[in-house]
């Protein structure tokens, strides 16, 4: 994306904000960014009185170690995001909504003006349960929000779609949310020997221009019982040991 947005200062000492035309959720969030840096007093705009940010700089959340500009737009990206979507307004909304469903996405980004990827940072942030949302483009990650709670995702940023994921189903219809399905949790998370293999389920979101959303989630591993516990110590010890 080339989008741009630029400060200009007036004789009056007023700061206007040019955001492109790119649909009404995508202006709005670009404004509230660009607030975010004309408040910000630490702020070094990029020329004199013009912050110039790109497409990538609204989408930001990470920034490189000691790459300023990027910590600048990961700031404001948090400042914008309250903004449009505030927090006792966001819980309110997300009351009602249990069992995590990427349907649930598209009602935020609805409901509140603003682009479907906004929305799922904020459902992933504020929902009860562990789960992750993955951005994926022509076949590939893009970027991943996940839970506190949730694990790294292994796929990195550029890496093909796990080829067992539900994204490569025929019978997707796009920009409609699929059913959940089970999945193997090691398409997406590490699984650590000797430790049972959690629940994974994904849901997809595909939109007809080759973009689309992937929730994962992931439910809580049972406690063995002591049973249980006793004849897998046994296995283990078994094994490792070499006996049989």
């Amino acid at each position: 994306m080339s989008l741009r947005a630029a400060s200009l200062s007036t004789r009056s000492g007023l700061k206007a904000i040019l955001a492109k035309r790119r649909g009404e959720p995508r202006r709005r969030f670009t404004i509230a960014h660009k607030l975010g840096h004309f408040l910000m007093a630490h702020h070094v705009p990029d020329q004199p009185g013009r912050f110039l940010c790109k497409g990538s700089d609204l989408l930001r959340v990470t920034a490189k170690a000691g790459d300023q500009r990027q910590r600048r737009e990961v700031e404001v990206n948090r400042f914008a995001a309250p903004m449009l979507m505030p927090p006792y307004l966001l819980r309110g909304a997300m009351a009602a909504f249990r069992e995590p469903n990427l349907q649930h996405v598209l009602v935020l980004a609805r409901d509140f003006a603003v682009g479907k990827e906004a929305a799922a940072r904020a459902y992933v942030q504020y929902h009860a349960e562990r789960i992750a949302v993955v951005v994926a483009g022509n076949g590939r990650i893009q970027r991943c929000y996940r839970s506190l709670s949730f694990p790294d995702v292994v796929c990195g940023v550029g890496s093909p779609v796990p080829t067992g994921s539900l994204t490569h189903s025929s019978q997707h219809r796009p920009s409609t949310a699929s059913d959940t399905a089970a999945c193997s949790p090691d398409l997406w998370i590490d699984m650590k020997r000797d430790l049972r293999a959690p629940d994974l389920y994904e849901q997809v979101y595909l939109q007809q221009n080759g973009f689309g959303m992937i929730l994962l989630r992931l439910d809580a591993v049972p406690e063995e019982s002591a049973e249980e516990r006793r004849l897998n110590e046994g296995w283990r010890h078994r094994f490792h040991s070499g006996r049989r």
